[in-house]
């Protein structure tokens, strides 16, 4: 499924970091600026109040790539001000743990990759800039203060890589139960306008037609009620097969319910939806199941339409090919049709 919302979690978990941010940094202002921390403290309050206005931002409605780019700029500034606050001096000894915040921030705004990339990128040039550029305070230059930060530093990171990871791969688990059918393993229903569209955006750079095919199993209701709901299953599941073996990218295959099923072709004539159709209703016939030591076959009807209209909607060009399929049912099924 494409991705095009922000999700919730990660859009709460913003709010509540810039509301601490923006609140820190007035704290540190007020800190470093009784300290003589001039420059620094000024950087702080600029942070704080660009974390104000990211937070009521965020309360806007906001695409996600316009969501994304707000917590790249919160994720740089943040970082970019600790690494300025670590190379100061008299800054306290103890802002060295603010380190290992690093990779927690960085996978809970970004996600998986580009959380990832952003911690190994961050934390390098901070142990760069230690190796290069910075004389660490003396009571960091202890072999246990510095295996502290480092293991602190690299366990926060395993653990909320892991996090991230088993969160994606549920995620990812769950959203291929709500859009898969479980019983063919085709796409359900809830993907046919997201799908598309995405076809329709296909064929508007490349061939311009695009292509829906409707497909129905004949005589479907008298195999349930003559053979039961075992050997129903088992025909959908052959003919999901069938449909598998014959389509490849970019053409999807939908359960659309009961025995009806679709296909959207992008960048697809009428007679290559045709032939396709055919291919498919030509195996279905040749197929024989056993059944109490019989064989039993079994048809499709099949009804195609096609257009190279860009704004044509997927209700307009079903309709055309379910009426079509129709057509091939009183016309004596186990036929393509594909004009009328």
């Amino acid at each position: 499924m494409i991705e095009s919302q922000v999700n919730p979690y990660k859009r709460r978990v913003f709010k509540a970091l810039l509301f601490i941010t923006a609140l820190g940094g007035l704290i540190f202002f007020l800190i470093n600026f009784n300290r003589g921390l001039f420059l620094l403290a000024s950087l702080e309050l600029v942070a704080g109040g660009i974390s104000l206005w990211l937070f009521f931002q965020v309360y806007r409605k906001l695409p996600l790539a316009k969501f994304r780019q707000l917590t790249m700029t919160y994720v740089l500034i943040f970082y970019a001000l600790m690494l300025f606050a670590l190379t100061r001096s008299n800054v306290s000894s103890n802002i060295y743990i603010w380190v290992q915040v690093i990779p927690l921030i960085s996978y809970l705004l970004l996600g998986l990759k580009r959380g990832f990339l952003m911690t190994l990128f961050f934390l390098t040039l901070f142990v760069l800039s230690f190796l290069v550029f910075i004389d660490l305070p003396v009571e960091l230059k202890e072999a246990a203060s510095v295996a502290n930060i480092v293991f602190g530093t690299l366990l926060t990171w395993g653990l909320s890589h892991a996090y991230e990871k088993a969160t994606v791969d549920s995620q990812a688990k769950l959203k291929k139960m709500a859009s898969t059918d479980h019983l063919t393993g085709l796409n359900n229903r809830s993907l046919l306008q997201t799908y598309f569209e995405a076809a329709q955006s296909q064929t508007q750079f490349k061939y311009k037609q695009l292509a829906v095919v409707v497909l129905d199993l004949d005589h479907f209701k008298v195999i349930n009620d003559t053979h039961g709901h075992d050997i129903g299953d088992l025909i959908l599941k052959n003919f999901s097969k069938v449909i598998n073996d014959c389509v490849n990218h970019p053409n999807h295959a939908f359960r659309i319910g009961g025995e009806e099923f679709c296909l959207i072709c992008a960048n697809t004539s009428l007679e290559q939806a045709s032939i396709l159709a055919e291919s498919i209703r030509t195996q279905v016939s040749a197929q024989k199941i056993e059944v109490d030591g019989e064989a039993l076959t079994y048809s499709v009807s099949c009804g195609v339409s096609v257009s190279d209209d860009k704004h044509i909607s997927f209700k307009a060009l079903h309709a055309e090919a379910d009426r079509r399929l129709y057509m091939a049912k009183s016309s004596g099924r186990n036929l393509v049709i594909n004009q009328g």
